[in-house]
């Protein structure tokens, strides 16, 4: 019935409010928290592997639509 920890990407808010209770209290290290939560600034996604992807399909998508064909991944 517990959180053990957690780790958030993604806040309610972005850019996040600093005056944030939760922030507050994890910047400050608050005991309740120490150790047990991990904020990142909205790039856990981030690697060197992550990047090469995003350009292949980005890539696959553009050959895709000036093939004629539809695009996979359309977003309207």
């Amino acid at each position: 019935g517990w959180i053990k920890c957690a780790g958030f990407d993604v806040l309610p808010v972005e850019p996040p409010n600093l005056n944030d209770p939760l922030l507050k209290a994890w910047a400050s290290d608050e005991p309740a928290i120490a150790n047990r939560l991990v904020i990142t600034p909205h790039c856990a996604f981030y690697s060197d592997e992550a990047v090469v992807e995003m350009r292949q399909k980005a890539a696959l998508e553009a050959l895709r639509v000036l093939s004629g064909d539809k695009p996979q991944n359309q977003v309207n």
